[in-house]
């Protein structure tokens, strides 16, 4: 074939015009350069310019957050305490200028509950509001009084015999309520049952903590009740001897051997004459029977007394099951006994 039978190739439309360029100033599908090139010392430097402008203003940042560094002595700024033109800080009052605290004596729980209501509201006036006073009970207003006495730095002291809960912890009853329980019994947490091996039934001696002082709050932000934080005497003995006690279902069964003399005055012949028919000693039980009206009350009121009389080292007490309020308010006035 000769030259003149080749064909030489089309040449593409739009011959002799420059070509299309992208956004970046490369022909339409032309590949980047890569590395090497012009373009990349540029890439770099501008990388380099913001990563440096970068690292400026992060130290900046980092710089007005840390706090400045003051020697001693130097000024304070105004709105601080010491500085210049800045209010004082107050200084505490003197040694002697605060008042003397004053020493109160101690107080025992069963001389208030013994009190009656109106003796009781007189000791609360000045502490609450007489509003206050009229609408809490009784035993509400011994709890209230005894806490505000322990704030004034009183101690109060207490007495009863322990219950102890399935849980463990226990509660001091008090006689005057028939054992049963009231706002003022006394907590006996489970460490102190366990230390000094303490009972149902042992009568407890102490002095009584306020819930404020170790902050023992319920679920609703209330005080609970008080409790006991020393113990003093455990059945009339000190509380180190009184793991040493027996049990009293442990204890042996005597009979009687010490006679409780019922005669105290000769013209009273009901005791003269159970003197003689039917003597009594300690430990021993006995039953009246006799029919409706007939002074079986009168008659218990007389040995009662008589007891109280010939043997005052005796712990006297009278339960009283289904009587009349009135006889039992007519037997605590008549004797000497612990009623219930």
């Amino acid at each position: 074939m000769t030259d003149e039978n080749k064909m030489e190739p089309a040449a593409p439309s739009g011959a002799g015009q420059p070509a299309p360029t992208g956004d970046r100033g490369r022909p339409d599908g032309a590949a980047a350069p890569r590395g090497g090139g012009p373009g990349d010392e540029g890439q770099a430097s501008s990388k380099s310019e913001r990563w440096n402008r970068f690292a400026r203003n992060r130290g900046r940042r980092h710089h007005e957050r840390r706090p400045e560094r003051r020697q001693p002595g130097q000024d304070r700024p105004r709105n601080m305490p010491g500085a210049e033109g800045a209010p004082d800080r107050p200084e505490p009052p003197a040694e002697d200028d605060q008042q003397p605290r004053v020493q109160l004596p101690p107080l025992h729980l069963a001389d208030l509950q013994k009190k009656e209501l109106p003796e009781i509201h007189t000791m609360l006036e000045g502490l609450l509001n007489p509003e206050e006073i009229a609408s809490l009970r009784k035993h509400e207003l011994i709890v209230e009084f005894m806490r505000n006495y322990m704030r004034r730095g009183g101690t109060v002291h207490t007495n009863g015999v322990l219950e102890i809960i399935s849980d463990g912890f226990g509660f001091l009853r008090s006689p005057r309520a028939s054992y049963l329980p009231c706002p003022e019994d006394v907590y006996v947490a489970p460490s102190q049952v366990r230390r000094f091996g303490m009972r149902t039934g042992d009568f407890v001696e102490g002095v009584i903590r306020d819930p404020r002082e170790r902050g023992e709050r319920n679920e609703r932000g209330k005080e609970k009740f008080f409790a006991l934080s020393c113990v003093d005497t455990i059945n009339g003995k000190p509380a180190a001897e009184a793991r040493r006690c027996v049990p009293f279902e442990n204890l042996t069964p005597l009979f009687p051997d010490r006679r409780l003399n019922l005669e105290v005055n000769p013209e009273e012949v009901a005791m003269r004459v159970m003197n003689i028919f039917t003597p009594i000693g300690m430990g021993q039980r006995g039953l009246i029977v006799a029919p409706p009206r007939t002074g079986k009350t009168v008659l218990l009121q007389k040995i009662a007394n008589s007891i109280s009389a010939n043997h005052p080292d005796a712990h006297l007490i009278v339960l009283l099951i289904d009587e009349r309020p009135e006889e039992v308010t007519d037997m605590q006035r008549t004797t000497k006994a612990q009623v219930l």
